[in-house]
């Protein structure tokens, strides 16, 4: 069975399931899809803070 690609209902039924899908992971992984896409940058660092919420001091 070939796919009705010259048929306007398929392209937007197909956008209104991407559409869907997208939704459906976002609410399934709402930090993003693991292992895809998101590396920290090389010099990115995160913040280190200490119980009474003061920074640390580097040596």
């Amino acid at each position: 069975m070939d796919l009705p690609v010259r048929d306007w209902q398929f392209w937007v039924a197909s956008a209104t399931a991407l559409v869907a899908l997208r939704y459906v992971v976002k609410m399934i992984f709402p930090s993003g899809i693991p292992f895809v896409g998101k590396r920290r940058k090389g010099g990115a660092t995160r913040a280190v803070l200490t119980v009474e919420r003061k920074p640390v001091e580097k040596p």
